[in-house]
């Protein structure tokens, strides 16, 4: 049998498995190389989002709650988390 075990590293996937009676053979599953699962961002979801974010400045909508309604938006989740980290990033240097 095969499985993936969610666990914040290898060694609690092996407590979490040494309960049962498994053969087990546990490796860390290696993360995508730019950004998270899912589709690529396309050049149209940067020209929607350059064209979003540049409507809410002209609108005097401040610049974090301008990413998380843009980010709330998105339907590629690759897009929605890097907005969501740049958000985070902005709030960290404001503060």
């Amino acid at each position: 049998m095969k499985g993936e075990q969610l666990a914040k590293n290898t060694r609690s996937a092996e407590a979490e498995l040494a309960s049962g009676h498994y053969d087990k053979v546990v490796k860390a599953k290696s993360k995508p190389h730019f950004g998270a699962a899912g589709s690529t961002i396309s050049a149209r979801d940067v020209a929607v989002f350059s064209r979003q974010i540049a409507t809410m400045m002209k609108s005097g909508v401040p610049l974090v709650t301008s990413f998380e309604i843009i980010a709330g938006g998105q339907k590629n989740p690759r897009m929605k988390d890097m907005l969501d980290d740049i958000k985070s990033n902005i709030k960290a240097a404001v503060r």
